[in-house]
């Protein structure tokens, strides 16, 4: 954990743009954050969704935008 930030609060960032009931070939968009980097959102995210859907399930691609994209494969 960042010690500079308050516990939850990059779930609370990425939480407000997830649908976690996507059906397979949705696509996800997280848009680029001032406050955290793309590797950050993506990583607190995939942590999310292999407990959530399971382990390969999605699949994950950074935009040159810095916006996180998540595939549901399954």
């Amino acid at each position: 954990m960042n010690p500079n930030r308050e516990y939850g609060e990059l779930r609370g960032y990425y939480d407000k743009y997830m649908d976690y009931n996507a059906k397979r070939g949705e696509v996800i968009t997280i848009p680029a954050s001032t406050k955290y980097t793309p590797e950050e959102i993506r990583g607190g995210i995939c942590a999310k969704l292999t407990t959530r859907w399971g382990k390969g399930t999605y699949t994950t691609a950074i935009t040159k935008a810095g916006e996180v994209e998540i595939l549901r494969t399954v």
